[in-house]
């Protein structure tokens, strides 16, 4: 009898992928208690498909506010979000050192400046939950 592999599970594929946090944000999934959802980078109901390089996973904050958009729009225009705007951290939000002093994000790159105000992650709840994250050392 051959035996076949096993198909590797998407959500677990994108869990990893993402160390268990927010593909946008980098909210620690363990401390929220819920698990995030697998959210289409590239929606499907925009033609994408739902192969596991198009899906990120997304705290559910991050998913309601980019719903199926592919733009962000900041005070100087329009920028494409996209895949390359998550995955490898390419995104040019500058979350790492909005974390480190939990201020507000900033976008480095015109994609970077769409994808913070797309997903709102300078609201009042979000700086105070990241403010918390580092006080019980949950960011990296």
């Amino acid at each position: 009898m051959v035996r076949r592999a096993r198909k590797p599970d998407p959500r677990e594929v994108v869990e990893l992928r993402a160390g268990r946090r927010c593909e946008y944000c980098r909210a620690p999934q363990t401390a929220t208690g819920i698990r995030y959802h697998l959210e289409h980078v590239f929606p499907e109901s925009l033609g994408w498909s739902d192969d596991v390089d198009t899906l990120a996973l997304a705290c559910p904050t991050c998913n309601y506010f980019k719903s199926n958009h592919l733009l962000g729009i900041d005070e100087e225009g329009s920028w494409r979000v996209g895949r390359y705007s998550i995955h490898g951290g390419t995104s040019g939000t500058n979350i790492s050192s909005s974390i480190l002093r939990p201020s507000n994000s900033k976008g480095k790159t015109n994609t970077g400046k769409g994808t913070v105000n797309r997903l709102r992650m300078n609201n009042s709840i979000q700086l105070e939950a990241r403010r918390l994250w580092v006080e019980l050392e949950l960011y990296p």
